[in-house]
């Protein structure tokens, strides 16, 4: 069996995979660009925010392939690849044309995490209000509410910026933290309001070992601001 910190699968992002986590920064906003409606699956909202992951979503599989999402069309190949630029682009037409649950969904499928959401920071609680589950993509679980101190996501609120954990039990930062049994890598960032309050967080998280993909704090920073602008735009909530 593949070490899970190794990547042995095929992708339709061949990019390197480092030893530690980079940061990467982006030199310019990407447009949110729309593009016209389409139907698309429906992938409802599903669990939690945090480290509770309840007992009804299936356990990890340690041969998981990525999500096959059927969509993929919208990523970008060859040398845009591995553009942040691009995939932003693709994510933010997404979101705009589908909706949250599918915007997600791109993401997720360019990485081998197993969750990614968006879930608003409430002191003193977090509240999940999207999540993709790419092993269980039709279970729908939203709506949970944790107690803020006890997630990741905590932590970027608290910073006020991008947290990384490849692997939560080997991480000195986290030996003492709630989630660091059950959530075991994590990446997040936080998601602004207009004035640079921080209302949300934007991750990808699994309860294994996952070695954080090149360019990937690049794209969730710039995805956020999409986010961000969805949000308001569409009057989900007043961030």
């Amino acid at each position: 069996m593949p070490s899970p910190l190794t990547r042995s699968d095929p992708h339709p992002f061949p990019e390197p995979w480092p030893a530690m986590c980079e940061v990467g920064v982006m030199t310019s906003r990407p447009a949110c660009a729309k593009v016209p409606n389409q139907t698309m699956p429906n992938h409802p909202p599903v669990p939690p925010a945090s480290a509770a992951i309840p007992n009804t979503v299936a356990p990890p599989d340690p041969d998981r392939q990525p999500y096959a999402w059927p969509k993929s069309n919208h990523l970008p190949a060859g040398p845009d690849a591995e553009d942040a630029v691009a995939v932003v682009a693709a994510f933010g037409a997404v979101l705009e044309s589908s909706g949250m649950s599918e915007a997600l969904a791109l993401l997720n499928c360019r990485t081998r995490y197993r969750f990614t959401g968006f879930y608003r920071v409430d002191p003193p609680v977090l509240r999940n209000l999207y999540l993709f589950d790419r092993e269980n993509p039709s279970l729908a679980l939203s709506g949970e509410v944790t107690q803020l101190s006890d997630t990741y996501c905590g932590i970027v609120a608290a910073a006020r910026a991008p947290f990384v954990a490849q692997n939560a039990t080997d991480d000195e930062r986290l030996s003492a933290h709630p989630a660091r049994d059950s959530v075991v890598s994590y990446v997040g960032v936080p998601v602004r309001s207009t004035d640079g309050r921080v209302f949300g967080t934007l991750c990808h998280f699994d309860l294994r070992p996952r070695i954080l993909p090149q360019n990937e704090l690049a794209v969730l920073n710039a995805s956020s601001q999409c986010v961000s602008d969805w949000l308001t735009t569409n009057a989900r909530f007043a961030p």
